[in-house]
């Protein structure tokens, strides 16, 4: 009994202490990854605006379906390997832009937006995403601070890579690059 007890305080110690440092990391974070492929904007965009046959490409994916559209804009649910994530297209400049933002209706403990910037160069195409995002709960924030934000950006963009037959490493873009 006592060992079991011990056992319990040591784990609420410990989520306790995980809670106070998460307190110490900002809610707000910004990341951006970046890839170059040798493709036309224009195909890019295509493979990117096309969401409804995203898990076709991107092994994250495991299913994708419309929903009702909200305020007038497209709206959109990846279910992932974590579970479903509903979102919002916000924003469109083909071929070039694309902003999504996750859809909090009915509250979330994180959220934020997804600016796609898709650039000609002189070997095809670059294709920039900046997550601006943010996170609620402390312990969620102390384990994003430790496992990075980088994560689903660098997947999606090797991803988007692969299936145009290439091979890259996502580039950790810092501000003002």
């Amino acid at each position: 009994m006592k060992l079991a007890l011990r056992i319990l305080l040591g784990l609420a110690g410990l989520v306790l202490f995980v809670a106070v440092l998460g307190l110490s990391v900002p809610r707000d974070h910004l990341a951006t990854s970046r890839i170059r492929l040798r493709q036309s904007p224009d195909t890019v965009w295509a493979v990117i605006r096309d969401y409804e046959h995203a898990a076709s490409w991107w092994p994250d994916v495991r299913s994708v379906k419309r929903l009702a559209d909200l305020d007038g804009h497209e709206r959109w649910e990846e279910t992932m390997k974590m579970g479903p994530i509903a979102f919002v297209l916000t924003e469109e400049r083909p071929p070039n832009f694309l902003r999504s933002a996750i859809d909090t209706t009915g509250g979330s403990p994180f959220g934020g937006d997804w600016l796609h910037e898709i650039t000609a160069s002189p070997t095809g195409t670059t294709v920039t995403i900046s997550e601006q995002g943010w996170v609620s709960n402390p312990i969620f924030r102390s384990i994003s601070a430790v496992i990075g934000y980088h994560g689903t950006l660098d997947s999606y963009l090797t991803a988007l890579a692969r299936h145009f037959g290439e091979n890259v490493t996502p580039e950790h873009v810092t501000t003002g690059e």
